[in-house]
């Protein structure tokens, strides 16, 4: 977890419907804002609409 933390690199989570990919996102973009103070720049979600209330609401 700890590499996909400080890691600067494009991270692609690929996954069935309803298998906590957002969820898994947004906790490793928190981690990282408040591990290494990284900014969020842009999220990529194809189900942005339906997961903004949801997994994207801390950010």
């Amino acid at each position: 977890m700890w590499y996909l933390v400080e890691s600067f690199t494009a991270i692609i989570i690929h996954g069935k419907a309803g298998s906590y990919k957002s969820y898994t996102a947004a906790a490793i973009t928190l981690l990282k804002h408040y591990l290494i103070d990284a900014k969020v720049e842009s999220i990529c979600d194809i189900d942005f609409d339906q997961n903004k209330n949801d997994s994207w609401k801390f950010l």
